[in-house]
């Protein structure tokens, strides 16, 4: 009987805690509609109540209401209820959208357990722009750009993307970080898309609590597209082509042909950014092929007249070559005849055009058929310093005579300082100069044309030793070798001696 007391107790003394507990407080709900200037509701906004214990949110539904219960002690006390400033309205399955953005409102209100308050709100919206952006058949224009600013010269930030439909909506503020300074006025704007002539717009005018209506139709960009060949029928790579309007070069467009001599270039792109009205292609222009000097093709103007905007030409060029010619006479230092000296010449602006031509007997050559323009030469003879320029210009009739240093050549063998074996694919150079050679399999080496005098030999390898697992097994060495002319100086061996670092 006692113990059936004292569980009773227990019981009751648990039953008592609890109702304490829990009959403590009261929840407390804080409800609401938020609503534009003009009535309509807004909808998917987040609301927030929040003091120093407690936070809480919910989202108004489409008729703009919300409700936030709060129910976890303590729950009286001051708290900040808080509509977020802006929205995001969704179109087109969640794939595009664009912001309202709303002027700041938040209350303090004095929460007390189990009072329940409604609090209203009507919001001021900062102004923006929609509208359409199409061609001049009517068809939306995809991802084309608008770029709005205020004609005061007031900070605004302002600009949006066309979806699919070729729809923007974009809000006109002072800044993404001041939602409170009001961007009212006059803007200006500019429309752009790859392929289509910029439209300016001289007058929107933005207000609050409005949405501006501004649509725009783009025009295609007009062009002028052909091929560019040679009279052998040839066709020509790299030739540069420009279009200006007739009178005026100052401006103009610029292209190349492609590998197969076909080229495009773009008409219409006149006045300045900050003027405003209409791009139009319509005009007189002058389309000039090979205009640089060091073309190697005579240079040919076209005069063309785009009545019409949306408009396409095709012009086809052949052209002929600029006509030049080079001859001369190869000597030594001492102005003997060199026979058999290489002559070869390219033309730096093109590089298929190259030639070569041979010393006769009496040290002289000719290139009768070359095309104007700057030339890199060389000339090469075994047993003399090779001579080179990037500096010579060819026009009809130009002389160029050179005189060959005499040279010698130096020889060897690469060896294993260990194993004495020869070693395959070192690398021998002579210092301050493009002059190198490799040892072959049986670890000989031969420099030719080596200018007379004393010069520092440099031997080098990387990773010569397979067996290794090595990044960086570097050998140097040097020797100073005394070079004679028309001499090959032999017997200039190298023993290596290998210093590996190992990395695993």
């Amino acid at each position: 009987m006692n113990k059936l007391k004292y569980y009773l107790a227990g019981l009751f003394c648990v039953c008592l805690t609890f109702g304490l507990s829990h009959f403590a407080f009261a929840d407390s709900t804080i409800s609401g509609q938020l609503l534009r200037a003009d009535g309509t509701p807004i909808e998917n906004n987040t609301v927030y109540i929040y003091n120093d214990e407690n936070a809480y949110l919910d989202y108004t539904d489409d008729n703009g209401i919300y409700s936030i219960t709060i129910d976890t002690a303590p729950i009286s006390g001051i708290y900040t209820l808080k509509p977020a400033d802006y929205i995001i309205n969704y179109d087109i399955g969640f794939i595009f959208y664009h912001y309202e953005y709303f002027y700041p409102q938040y209350t303090t209100i004095n929460v007390t357990d189990g009072a329940n308050q409604t609090i209203n709100y009507s919001f001021n919206q900062h102004g923006a722009v929609s509208g359409k952006i199409t061609d001049l058949s009517g068809n939306p224009l995809n991802i084309a750009s608008i770029y709005f600013w205020n004609k005061n010269g007031q900070p605004f930030s302002g600009s949006a993307t066309t979806n699919v439909l070729g729809d923007y909506y974009t809000t006109a503020l002072r800044s993404y970080s001041d939602l409170v300074t009001p961007a009212n006025g006059n803007y200006q704007a500019y429309v752009s898309l790859n392929g289509y002539l910029p439209k300016y717009i001289s007058d929107v005018t933005i207000t609050d609590n409005q949405v501006a209506t501004e649509n725009v139709t783009l025009t295609r960009k007009s062009y002028v597209s052909g091929n560019i060949k040679s009279k052998s029928g040839s066709n020509l790579s790299n030739v540069v082509v420009k279009a200006y309007r007739l009178g005026d070069n100052s401006a103009y467009a610029i292209t190349q042909t492609d590998a197969n001599g076909n080229y495009s270039i773009e008409l219409g792109r006149t006045g300045t950014y900050y003027s405003f009205g209409d791009f139009t292609a319509k005009g007189n222009y002058v389309l000039q092929i090979a205009g640089d000097d060091t073309a190697a093709y005579n240079k040919t103007t076209k005069n063309i007249t785009i009545s019409s905007d949306e408009t396409n030409l095709t012009k086809n060029f052949t052209l002929s070559r600029k006509k030049g010619s080079l001859s001369g006479k190869i000597k030594t230092a001492k102005n003997k005849k060199i026979k058999g000296a290489t002559i070869k010449v390219n033309l730096l602006s093109d590089p298929s055009v190259t030639s070569t031509a041979y010393t006769n007997s009496k040290g002289k050559f000719t290139f009768s058929h070359l095309t104007k323009g700057t030339y890199q030469i060389t000339v090469s003879k075994d047993g003399y310093v090779n001579y080179e320029s990037y500096k010579l210009k060819v026009k009809k009739g130009t002389k160029k005579n050179v005189k060959l240093a005499a040279a010698g050549n130096i020889s060897g063998y690469i060896f294993d300082n260990i194993t004495k074996k020869p070693i395959y694919g070192i690398y021998v150079y002579v210092a301050g100069s493009d002059l190198y050679a490799y040892s072959d399999v049986n670890g000989y080496y031969i420099i030719k044309n080596i200018p007379v005098g004393n010069k520092k030999i440099y031997v080098r390898s990387y990773n010569y030793q397979e067996q290794f697992y090595s990044r960086s097994s570097t050998i140097n060495n040097a020797k100073i070798i005394k070079v004679k002319k028309n001499k090959e100086n032999k017997s200039n061996n190298f023993y290596l001696t290998s210093y590996q670092r190992q990395y695993r």
